[in-house]
């Protein structure tokens, strides 16, 4: 009899410990890490000055449990070196067996990129490289730190320069001077650039001479440049005795060269942008 019960009070005990283990295991074996995958890169912005991105990330939680996700952090690489780091600290909830997109934005200054690796000014395009970890908190598991990256190339973007090329006379009168403004356009990018509109403001020894605007278009291939010649009249009598004198004794000028310019290029994903400029130095009327 002692025996028989020695015998079953090791049979239960042997299943108890069976179903402990078993339970212990379906408690973590239940709750499993989302999976995460890239589901894309965005252009949301590319001008001559910095370039917005989007990493999306579709996060799916195979769980019958909500996930949270606290946060995540990145890191930015240019050609294999850390340019910027982040992080963001804004939780979304992921509930069971459901996804969502998960957007990380970042910014990159060209100003800044050229500065820290000015090799990159004599290239085309450039690679860049996101890592970025989403901080995860699951039942059971606890905290949980998720990595992934992604690669892309974009273009190096430089903006176009606009310069006074040459001021000539056109007709000369007893009121009036007819002038021609030569302005050139370079653009130094492995892509084309095209100017919708032209806006500025001459002035010439130091007093306003003419202001106009032009709507034809300039287009410039390239690594080339381009000229457009705007005529101007310029009023004798308001531009002063000094000013006409000088003008018509053939004397250099001195000038400033300010206005606007809307600009479109070839690459798709590029911004209609507006490029101002500033130009001042000396220049012989053109006879």
């Amino acid at each position: 009899m002692t025996s028989i019960m020695s015998i079953s009070v090791f049979l239960f005990g042997a299943v108890a410990a069976g179903m402990l283990t078993s339970c212990s295991t379906v408690s973590k074996g239940i709750v499993a890490d989302p999976e995460v995958h890239v589901h894309g890169m965005t252009i949301e912005d590319l001008n001559f000055d910095q370039a917005t991105l989007a990493l999306d990330l579709n996060v799916y939680n195979p769980n019958r449990i909500a996930a949270t996700l606290a946060g995540f952090d990145y890191s930015v690489k240019i050609d294999g070196s850390e340019f910027v780091r982040g992080e963001q600290d804004r939780p979304v909830r992921v509930g069971p067996l459901t996804s969502t997109v998960v957007r990380v934005p970042f910014t990159l200054k060209f100003s800044d990129v050229f500065r820290t690796l000015s090799a990159l000014q004599n290239k085309e395009r450039f690679q860049y490289e996101v890592e970025c970890g989403l901080k995860f908190s699951l039942p059971v598991l606890g905290p949980r730190r998720l990595p992934i990256c992604k690669s892309g190339m974009l273009p190096v973007v430089k903006p176009p320069t606009i310069e006074l090329r040459s001021l000539a006379l056109s007709r000369s009168g007893m009121i009036d001077q007819q002038l021609l403004l030569t302005v050139n356009v370079r653009n130094p990018n492995t892509f084309g650039v095209t100017i919708n509109t032209l806006s500025y403001d001459l002035v010439l020894n130091g007093r306003p001479s003419a202001q106009g605007r032009t709507t034809k278009l300039i287009d410039v291939k390239p690594a080339s440049e381009s000229d457009i010649t705007l005529p101007v009249s310029l009023d004798l009598l308001s531009a002063g005795a000094a000013l006409a004198d000088t003008l018509t004794s053939g004397k250099s000028l001195t000038y400033a060269l300010r206005g606007s310019a809307e600009v479109v290029t070839t690459l798709p994903e590029f911004s209609r942008v507006t490029l101002p400029f500033h130009r001042t130095g000396t220049i012989s009327l053109q006879r």
